[in-house]
């Protein structure tokens, strides 16, 4: 019976708002009702909050802990997330933790962050180290093409997107590439 009369409390509460008709306390209103009937407001954060996915939740909870340290994080979590990081995240916490790239895919995710730090010097050195270790790696050799010819260095260029061509089957690509060749040459 009173969990009756609760509900009927907070009926006329949010009736009595919706005809005031005051901009955003309708939906403040219309929050969650808890166990017992009781209303409880509802912030913005957590209106968000409730969209995201469990996942997203505890990715963002993870490269929370991952700011204050990776051994809380670790604590917390184990590597049961690092592979769900996007590679720039994966690549600064290796390099933190002082792990070296063991492969050419390695070498590769360094690269491609030294390119988006606009450190093309690094990348240069990242991807060679990466072709080193496989020299048909066709990620480092479709970026190695374009940084050669980003950098002027069109014969270098050339030779690497060659290389590309000749691994991929995929007409279109290769086609799209001629063109771009044709433009830039």
């Amino acid at each position: 019976m009173v969990e009756g009369k609760e509900s009927q409390k907070e009926g006329k509460k949010i009736d009595e708002i919706t005809q005031k008709e005051e901009p955003g306390k309708v939906e403040e209103a219309k929050g969650a009702i808890n166990v017992i009937g009781t209303k409880t407001a509802e912030t913005s954060e957590q209106k968000d909050d409730k969209e995201k996915s469990f996942f997203e939740r505890e990715i963002e909870k993870y490269r929370a802990f991952l700011k204050r340290s990776w051994d809380s994080a670790y604590k917390r979590y184990g590597l049961s997330l690092f592979h769900s990081l996007s590679v720039e995240e994966r690549v600064k916490i290796m390099e933190e933790l002082g792990f070296e790239p063991i492969d050419a895919k390695d070498y590769y995710n360094k690269a491609v962050l030294a390119i988006q730090e606009n450190d093309l010097k690094k990348a240069e050195k990242y991807l060679d180290l990466a072709l080193k270790e496989d020299p048909q790696h066709p990620e480092s050799l479709f970026n190695m093409a374009l940084l050669f010819e980003k950098t002027d260095r069109k014969a270098q260029s050339l030779n690497y997107w060659e290389k590309y061509i000749e691994l991929i089957d995929n007409e279109v690509e290769i086609k799209m590439i001629a063109d771009h060749l044709e433009e830039t040459v």
